[in-house]
């Protein structure tokens, strides 16, 4: 008989799930990087769904712009095969996407593909690799679905009159005066000087 029938839920789940300790020992500042970045790119579609059911084409510009943040980030992981360099993301996106809604033709291609599906599909990927420690191969390349992401992120500014460019310019502009000095920081980061008070 399974041991694990006799045991209430409490120790089952701590039976079960891979222990902290085995997380923090197998993880490099690379897989910390992309679990951090993939992670907040779910909360982040999570915001966006709300401002598009609240019909907020302000707050569907600014949560478009941080997952625009957050993808970049997970390209930047080196097991990602993306097919250019990771430093022009932000140019490619404007010009093969933005420009003339290229973005439509993608979101057309893969019919049964939705915003949701590919961040899902690439952030299962991430965890995968961080989490499983699968080796980074074609299996768990997430780079396809992160740029057909991008693809519906852009149909889905265009719906609220934004483009890509825009969701950057605003994501540059916002960060620019949260962390105005340039770099990471932790009190910046909780005062967040960008918010009026209460947001």
């Amino acid at each position: 008989m399974n041991p694990l029938h006799d045991i209430n839920y409490h120790a089952f789940v701590g039976a079960l799930a891979k222990p902290g300790q085995d997380i923090i020992d197998s993880l490099t500042p690379e897989k910390a990087h992309l679990w951090h970045m993939s992670g907040e790119l779910r909360g982040e579609l999570l915001e966006l769904q709300i401002a598009l059911e609240n019909n907020d084409a302000e707050n569907v510009l600014e949560e478009a712009g941080d997952m625009l943040f957050y993808i970049q980030g997970c390209f930047q992981f080196p097991g990602c095969s993306f097919f250019m360099p990771s430093h022009n993301f932000e140019a490619q996106v404007i010009e093969r996407l933005d420009h003339d809604e290229g973005y439509l033709d993608i979101v057309e291609r893969y019919p049964h593909s939705t915003l949701l599906r590919e961040v899902e599909a690439a952030t299962t990927m991430a965890k995968r690799i961080v989490l499983y420690e699968k080796p980074s191969d074609d299996k768990t390349d997430f780079s396809p679905a992160l740029w057909r992401a991008v693809a519906h992120l852009g149909n889905t500014l265009r719906q609220h009159g934004h483009t890509l460019a825009d969701a950057f310019a605003h994501n540059r502009e916002k960060l620019g005066e949260r962390l105005p000095d340039g770099v990471y920081s932790n009190k910046a980061m909780q005062d967040r000087a960008d918010k009026k008070e209460g947001e």
